[in-house]
């Protein structure tokens, strides 16, 4: 998949098509698969929320141009924390992915998490 593949789709339609091949590709970074779509990295985001909601009626509406992504995030159940509450699954992801490209060890984060944070 490149560039040439998402030609001529709505944006939408880029986030959606782009986190579909990221969900299922992974070696591939976010970061990377919005930079090949064309897209920021929270339209990924956003549409893989919308993939791993299981409303098909969502992702069809989306792929087919009658509904943005924002409008389809609107209609899902506000995101649920984490067991600990600090941050959604979308952002613990995005966590994980700098700390392995940082080379930083979970608990290095978290001491660096409560340093800020308190």
């Amino acid at each position: 998949m490149d560039s040439t593949t998402f030609e001529g789709m709505s944006t939408s339609k880029k986030a959606i098509t782009a986190a579909t091949f990221y969900m299922g590709t992974p070696s591939i970074k976010m970061a990377d698969a919005a930079s090949m779509a064309g897209v920021s990295k929270r339209s990924i985001e956003r549409a893989v929320r919308i993939i791993k909601s299981g409303n098909r009626s969502l992702v069809k509406l989306v792929n087919s141009g009658d509904m943005s992504i924002g409008q389809a995030c609107n209609l899902l159940p506000e995101e649920k924390k984490s067991s600990r509450g600090l941050f959604t699954k979308a952002e613990e992801s995005e966590i994980r992915e700098v700390m392995e490209a940082a080379g930083m060890s979970s608990s290095a984060l978290v001491d660096y998490l409560k340093r800020m944070l308190v």
